[in-house]
């Protein structure tokens, strides 16, 4: 912030009918304070603020709160610091330590700016040290701890910033990731593992890796950022990163029936599993190609158990491969073109 003029931003905005008056409080210095260097800087831009005042009427209702809490926590981050005190109060009941806290709201300052938290005044009486006093009322209430929630956007942003995977710039590719190969979905705002997500998990967990936690990551980034600063050598740095990966991606090939065995948890093969060739009970298929199956297309694809050759096949409306040497087969999805890929999978 030491190369912006943060004064010069402030100055449209003292015509706002919002926070006009805060913005003419900031520049007459009564409310101003220069912000604190924050403790860490990823070097992807500068701070966020407001370039020019904007009007309700000038964006859609989604673009003016995004607008809006950009203007409001950058007025804020120039305010003086709010200022309360505190009381906490220690008592001692049969032997057991409880503890009351009180809050005197002296000045909101930043918070007159920022609704988006508050402080609210908490009264609690006022008792000397070593007071003995009685109770009027004491209740036990008896509960259970319960399981966290879900993580929302907000809070997997936080766990990633505080795990060290990720930039400003970065984070959000990261996410869009992880939804768009299907180990998660978002649903109603929050996070949910698909069954592909915890397949992957538990087979690189019986492999003996533990490549779903933000250490692998959290390590390239650190050294990333020594090359950004000088202290190593990219060469150094690429060089040590692919012989890593290369010895991961070995362990995880020679031992991959251990994920192939993960995954069949999750997604039971259909020539194998009893529930028919189509993932359902009422297919009355246990393995092998039904008689009245029709050949769409021969030699398709290879198969996953015994590297035999599949065939596409049609029955009724419904496609599947097969394989005629171990008579394995796969449900296809039922919309679109089929066709063979140049690529094959090195596991």
């Amino acid at each position: 912030t030491s190369t912006i003029d943060l004064r010069k931003l402030i100055e449209p905005h003292v015509n706002s009918g919002e926070w006009g008056p805060h913005a003419r409080g900031l520049l007459s210095g009564e409310k101003y304070q220069q912000p604190r260097e924050g403790g860490h800087d990823d070097k992807a831009h500068p701070p966020i603020h407001p370039v020019q005042l904007a009007d309700k009427t000038s964006l859609s209702e989604e673009e003016w709160k995004v607008y809006e809490y950009v203007t409001r926590h950058f007025l804020a981050c120039v305010a003086k610091d709010a200022r309360g005190e505190q009381t906490q109060i220690a008592i001692e009941i049969g032997g057991e330590e409880f503890t009351a806290k009180g809050l005197c709201v002296l000045e909101q300052n930043w918070l007159e700016i920022y609704p988006y938290e508050k402080w609210s005044t908490n009264t609690i009486p006022i008792i000397r040290q070593d007071t003995t006093f009685m109770p009027s009322e004491i209740l036990l209430k008896e509960g259970q701890t319960q399981a966290p929630n879900l993580l929302t956007e907000a809070e997997l942003i936080g766990m990633m910033d505080k795990n060290g995977i990720g930039t400003d710039a970065t984070i959000h590719e990261h996410i869009k990731t992880i939804l768009q190969r299907n180990y998660a979905e978002k649903l109603s705002g929050y996070f949910q593992p698909t069954k592909l997500g915890v397949g992957l998990v538990e087979g690189y967990q019986q492999i003996g890796y533990t490549l779903n936690k933000p250490d692998l990551r959290a390590e390239m980034e650190r050294k990333m950022g020594l090359v950004a600063a000088g202290e190593i050598q990219k060469t150094q740095f690429v060089q040590e990163t692919i012989t890593k990966m290369q010895h991961i991606f070995q362990v995880v090939a020679s031992e991959f029936a251990k994920m192939d065995e993960s995954m069949a948890k999750y997604f039971p093969r259909g020539g194998r599993s009893g529930m028919g060739v189509f993932g359902s009970p009422d297919d009355n298929f246990t393995g092998g190609i039904p008689p009245d199956a029709v050949l769409i297309k021969r030699d398709l694809s290879q198969c996953g158990v015994c590297h035999g050759k599949m065939h596409l096949h049609k029955i009724q409306d419904r496609r599947m491969l097969t394989c005629s040497t171990c008579n394995d087969t796969w449900p296809l999805p039922q919309k679109g073109e089929i066709a063979p890929h140049d690529h094959i999978c090195p596991l």
